[in-house]
């Protein structure tokens, strides 16, 4: 037990420091995410809905009108949507095992997997909140059951609750597990592998 408390400190400490680091970063990264989410959307045009979002602040607001309804808007903390890169540079750089040139690279070929993730959430947000609006009979399961409609909530229910946060972490365990950076560097003196 005590030979965890070392690595217990570096995840507080580089969970404290990562958290702050994000949080400045992620008006800049805004600026990317929503505008790609934003032109998919005006691409693909979901149920025939224009969407709008915009950013405000740490959120992403969104409206479209829905025929017969009118207009819909709301927001989402994209502090939320993207919380997992801090969970991800955490693990990353507090738990021993890689040397520094081998967590450049998770670095470098998860950075790809976590834009795309963080747009895709914000697609299947938006996608669950059009959906509400245009197809709410199907929120009656038993008599109006409807396939996508349901896949959306309980995909957005659960990226809500706990998926969001995991798969980043899911993605330094196969870089862990599957890389050969042990061959490379071998393992240090002391430390028990994460996969064991």
């Amino acid at each position: 037990m005590a030979r965890c408390w070392p690595t217990l400190v570096r995840l507080l400490v580089a969970f404290a420091v990562w958290s702050w680091v994000v949080a400045q970063a992620l008006p800049a990264y805004a600026r990317v995410v929503v505008p790609a989410a934003s032109a998919l959307l005006e691409l693909v045009r979901p149920h025939g809905v224009g969407v709008e979002l915009l950013r405000e602040g740490g959120y992403v607001a969104f409206r479209f009108a829905v025929p017969g309804r009118g207009g819909v808007s709301g927001q989402f903390s994209f502090a939320l949507l993207t919380y997992n890169a801090v969970l991800y540079l955490t693990v990353l750089s507090a738990v021993p095992g890689p040397p520094l040139r081998w967590r450049l690279r998770f670095l470098a070929m998860a950075a790809p997997a976590a834009f795309l993730l963080h747009v895709a959430d914000l697609m299947m947000a938006v996608e669950s909140q059009v959906l509400s609006a245009v197809q709410e009979e199907h929120f009656d399961f038993l008599h109006d059951f409807g396939l996508w409609f349901s896949t959306v909530k309980v995909y957005n229910f659960l990226s809500i609750m706990a998926v969001r946060q995991v798969v980043l972490l899911g993605v330094y365990y196969l870089q862990w597990r599957f890389l050969p950076w042990r061959e490379v560097a071998g393992p240090p003196a002391g430390t028990n592998s994460l996969a064991e």
